[in-house]
């Protein structure tokens, strides 16, 4: 087992459990699938294909996806709609 989220907050500031729960989502979603989830991401909400997931792969797994432009004209950031 290991330990994927630990949240300490002092006893005088108060928690956000909407962000809990988005955590939560967010972990159940990228174990099982080759994504990342960036931030303020909510659940249905587009996702990012890991980096280490050849373009090949990424046809065959995320056949909507598709790369952004940045201006290195690098194309490391690939996007897709939420995986099931």
């Amino acid at each position: 087992k290991k330990l994927k989220l630990s949240i300490l907050y002092p006893a005088t500031t108060g928690r956000n459990f909407s962000e809990i729960l988005r955590v939560l989502d967010s972990l159940q979603l990228t174990v099982n699938k080759k994504v990342a989830t960036p931030a303020d991401w909510t659940s249905g909400a587009e996702c990012m294909v890991l980096p280490n997931v050849s373009e090949g792969d990424a046809k065959q797994l995320f056949p909507l996806h598709r790369t952004v432009e940045v201006p290195s004209g690098k194309s490391y950031i690939r996007i897709t709609p939420q995986p099931k």
